[in-house]
């Protein structure tokens, strides 16, 4: 993934996007997103898109333990 940037040398306007580059023939990116574009007499620089998720952030969230178990080895194999 690539984040793309670009600003005009005359305005403090700028526009950025997310990217998945390739070289294929037809195009040279795969996919992209657009992050945020400065329109003209806009002040604001505020992102196209809001999360959308309102439930706890990851440090909120209740720890969870492994179920992890080792396998016990045989009596019968040799010390390594």
């Amino acid at each position: 993934m690539m984040v793309v940037w670009a600003g005009e040398p005359d305005a403090s306007l700028t526009s950025a996007w997310l990217t998945v580059p390739v070289s294929w023939s037809t195009t040279t990116f795969a996919a992209t997103t657009p992050l945020w574009r400065d329109e003209a007499g806009d002040n604001s620089s505020k992102p196209l898109r809001t999360p959308k998720y309102d439930g706890p952030s990851f440090d909120q969230q209740p720890t969870v333990e492994p179920k992890i178990a080792l396998k016990l080895r045989p009596v019968a194999e040799g010390e390594a």
